[in-house]
């Protein structure tokens, strides 16, 4: 994702100048990382989030509730 701006950077700034060049890195930036996130919180995150629900209690102990 950041070779993506990188690369529109490099592609605008010698024609535009570095600031052009700068918010065209930006948008491109965000327009591939928006789409990465939602497909990765989809199938990534959520399934991870229902794996450690399944989880043993006393694999992930509550902090303060500890023996000692």
């Amino acid at each position: 994702m950041a070779t993506i701006g990188c690369g529109v950077f490099n592609l605008i700034a010698p024609r535009s100048g570095a600031v052009p060049g700068c918010l065209a890195a930006l948008i491109a930036g965000l327009a591939a990382t928006l789409p990465v996130a939602v497909l990765f919180e989809r199938h990534v995150d959520r399934l991870a989030v229902r794996l450690s629900r399944r989880s043993p209690p006393f694999l992930a102990p509550v902090p303060g509730e500890l023996s000692s």
